[in-house]
């Protein structure tokens, strides 16, 4: 296999370092990004495998009949500019090496220009060292470019076309026959052949068992489908019939466009199989695609993504590349536009709860903390639910509110970060905990709090704070008559509490911002902040954020 391609200059290419895995490879980029360039190099790395120079074959006619039934085998890079009427330098000013290939075995080519004095036109050369035994490796190579993609029915009647004489043996013409099945759910018939369309495309000519279905009328992603499938299917052929094995990569697939004329959902059920297969028989699939459905699974599925991003007059690969930042390239928008409207919705008990969690959030997404461009990802919803409402409806299974969403629940609460139910610090309910953090400064000696000039300013003193100890007072007051009455209490705290915080609100705000800075509480607010990175990790996706936002 190819594990690594490093590129001088090759058009746009320049200074590139490109990785590759053994399994499935992705490219991605805009048009114009020389995606199709990266496979031509990646085919002109290798030489056409042989029958008579492989002992290991134990098939005699394996390797030419997939070479007969695949059209693109071992293409080479001039095929990209064949029609040219005069000479186009893909390096002008370059010397030398153009690029060079890394293979799987520490084995290193360098290749160079090297221009035709038939037709003018450059192909590409490996530069052997001197006095070494170096050679290209054989293995073969199938390439499956945009002409598979011209469907056989559309073509003009007088288009030549050949029958190819080779077609797989039996127990691999039936394999391809149901994985065809499996995926398109078209039957072929028994009798199937393999045609050479205007030496562009291989086509398979059969019947169906369905009435004015055949091969001339399948629409052309249930045409494309079948070329990826046979090239599949080929080189597992290839690959079971090799007498020994080495447990490196046997052959090399490259399929350009693979989302091309594909639905998403069998776009994404063709990558599977092309990932199986290429674990199974040590086949390096690299493909080019713009789908960002198909980009999406197999970031997921951690199959190698390169991103081409295009800066005019040279290609830069983007760095660790995600489904959100290849987005925002392939739709041309920014992380502005990207994210208009997106929002994590975040539910808490009722409007002190949320006044609470302003000051900590804002604390928390200070820009002291670097984190500030995170603070417009949440949206606090405006709604007066209880604690065991807001239980009730995380912990439900058949709810998705867990995938989009969480709540905060007051202090006195249990955290449960598995249903998405987060608890402000304090360990009580968020009048009371801030009623009692300002008793505690009232009666200190630091006068930090009431010196500080949002405070000094508002007239807000220890004696303006006496006159919020007595209405609670009066509020334990009248609680405790109902109790010595044997009359029920049940809501009259909350509701007196609710009553104290509308009078002084203005007052417990700015206690709140005193309290989420004062060095005491650190070790609180960052288990908030903790608990807090965990649901936005949760959430983030299904709401069109990039969770690694939050790094």
């Amino acid at each position: 296999m190819i594990s690594k391609l490093s590129i001088v200059q090759y058009r746009k290419l320049k200074g590139l370092d490109l990785d590759f895995c053994p399994g499935v490879n992705i490219i991605s980029g805009t048009n114009g990004t020389c995606k199709s360039s990266v496979l031509h190099m990646i085919s002109n790395a290798y030489k056409r495998a042989k029958q008579s120079a492989n002992p290991r074959m134990l098939d005699g006619a394996c390797v030419s009949t997939i070479a007969r039934i695949n059209a693109g085998m071992n293409c080479k890079i001039e095929s990209l500019v064949r029609g040219d009427k005069k000479y186009r330098d893909p390096a002008r000013g370059i010397v030398g090496t153009l690029f060079t290939i890394n293979y799987e075995n520490g084995l290193a080519l360098n290749f160079r220009r090297h221009r035709s004095n038939q037709n003018f036109r450059f192909a590409v050369k490996p530069n052997y060292a001197p006095g070494t035994h170096e050679k290209l490796p054989e293995m073969p190579v199938i390439y499956l470019g945009l002409p598979r993609l011209l469907p056989r029915g559309e073509l003009a009647d007088d288009i030549a076309t050949r029958r190819v004489g080779k077609h797989l043996p039996v127990e691999y013409g039936n394999e391809l026959s149901a994985l065809y099945k499996r995926l398109t759910r078209i039957e072929m018939g028994e009798k199937h052949a393999v045609s050479n369309v205007a030496s562009l495309k291989c086509c398979e000519e059969f019947e169906t068992t369905v009435q004015g279905v055949d091969s001339n009328t399948i629409s052309s992603g249930e045409d494309n489908v079948l070329c990826i499938l046979r090239a599949l299917v080929s080189l597992r052929y290839y690959y079971e019939k090799l007498a020994t094995k080495t447990g490196l990569t046997e052959s090399v697939l490259l399929i350009d466009e693979l989302d091309a004329t594909l639905h998403p959902s069998l776009q994404i059920e063709l990558c599977a199989l092309l990932r199986k297969y290429a674990a199974d028989y040590k086949i390096q699939v690299i493909c080019t695609t713009h789908s960002l459905a198909l980009l999406e699974n197999v970031l997921t599925k951690g199959d190698k993504v390169l991103y081409f991003i295009d800066d005019f007059n040279h290609i830069s690969v983007m760095p660790d590349p995600d489904i959100f930042k290849i987005r925002m390239h392939l739709k041309n928008c920014t992380r502005r536009d990207l994210y208009e409207g997106r929002k994590i919705p975040v539910f808490a008990e009722d409007d002190e709860a949320r006044s609470v969690l302003e000051a900590l959030f804002d604390h928390v997404f200070s820009r002291e903390s670097g984190m500030e461009h995170l603070r417009t990802h949440f949206h606090f919803v405006k709604s007066f639910i209880g604690a065991d409402n807001l239980i009730t409806i995380f912990k439900d299974e058949c709810l998705s509110v867990k995938s989009t969403s969480f709540a905060v629940l007051d202090g006195d609460k249990n955290q449960d970060l598995t249903n998405n139910l987060l608890v402000l610090p304090g360990a009580k309910p968020p009048e009371q905990f801030l009623f009692d953090y300002g008793k505690r400064l009232c009666r200190g000696s630091e006068d930090a709090f009431w010196h500080s000039p949002a405070v000094a300013d508002n007239g807000y003193s220890r004696i303006y704070f006496t006159g919020i100890e007595r209405d609670w007072e009066d509020m334990e007051r009248k609680i405790n008559d109902l109790h010595a009455q044997r009359r029920s209490t049940e809501g009259i705290r909350r509701k007196e509490t609710k009553a104290i915080w509308g009078k002084y609100r203005s007052f417990f705000v700015e206690l709140m911002k005193f309290w989420v800075a004062d060095a005491s509480n650190q070790r609180e607010i960052e288990d908030f902040a903790k608990g807090l990175k965990i649901m936005f990790k949760k959430t983030a996706a299904a709401n069109g954020i990039n969770p690694r936002d939050w790094s």
